[in-house]
Order: structure tokens, then sequence, then C-alpha cells
């Protein structure tokens, strides 16, 4: 999972210098989450960056929304995801398992916040359930109508299926 860790961080620094911030806060998520030891790494060799990523974890930190009190919580409903493709390496060697993320669904319905939950450490399904799950859209929670972020367990289950 380290390899996959460095490679988003590297994919994050590189939207925070297209300044596509979103995209930079979703790979640094990826990143940290894979390999917590990359948080507070110093990212300044990348220039303006780098250090707009360094910043992601203090302006933003990934911390599930707490528990809603009171009010009738009505679930986020899925509006568009689409299904990652199944690897060919890992078809053809025969790797199929449940990759499990936590992902926060936004007020606005979109995914951010990427934490894998369970794995058995293919990085290849890991690496392609996260880029699908970076576009998939939801109609948001809401509490009493109000839209509100929430987070949620989404499973991918790669199979073989032998005809």
């Amino acid at each position: 999972m380290y390899t996959v860790a460095v490679v988003a961080s590297f994919r994050a620094i590189a939207a925070a210098g297209l300044n596509n911030p979103e995209d930079a806060e979703w790979y640094w998520s990826v990143a940290t989450s894979l390999f917590p030891k990359f948080r507070g790494s110093n990212l300044g060799v990348y220039g303006v960056a780098g250090e707009t990523v360094m910043r992601i974890d203090a302006s933003r930190p990934c911390v599930p929304p707490e528990h809603i009190a009171g009010g009738n919580l009505k679930p986020p409903k899925v509006i568009r995801n689409p299904m990652p493709r199944y690897p060919r390496h890992a078809v053809e060697t025969g790797i199929a398992e449940p990759i499990t993320v936590q992902v926060t669904i936004t007020e606005h319905g979109a995914t951010r916040c990427p934490r894998v939950v369970e794995t058995h450490d293919d990085p290849s399904l890991v690496w392609v359930v996260l880029e699908a799950m970076k576009d998939w859209r939801f109609e948001p929670a809401t509490v009493d109508g109000k839209p509100v972020p929430v987070t949620i367990n989404q499973t991918v289950d790669f199979k073989i299926h032998y005809d």
C-alpha cells in the first residue's frame, strides 16, 4: 500500500499545482489514509503546490461528521456510481476480494476523505476503487430536510466468474 500512497501523494501535489483543490484533497486523503506517516511531511521541496498540500491537513481535516442528534436523518442516495474496471492482471492471477472504503458524503453530494477500511492488500484493486469513488455522486443525507454531511462505508466486491 505504501507505493499506492506515494503515487497518491504525487497526484495531490500535481492537482494542487494545477489549482484543483478538490482533487488535491482527495489524493492527499488517499495517501495519508494508506500511509499516515505522510501527514506532517515537509512537501515544501515541491514548491507552492507542495506547501498547498501541506495546508490541507490543517485547513480541512478528514474527521467523520458527528452523529446528528435529534431530527429525522434521511440517508444519502446514490445518483452516480461508476464501478471500477477490474484490473486485467488481477483477473489473470485470480485476485478477487472485497474492498471497503469509508467516505464522507458532503452536504453537496460529493465524496471526500476516503479511508480504506478493509482490504487484503492488493494495491491495484484499492487504486481502481478509490479512482472510481472519486467520481461518485449522491443526493445528500438530510436532517429535517436540511442537507448534512455523513460518513458511510461502501464495499466493492471483486469476484471472478468462471463460465
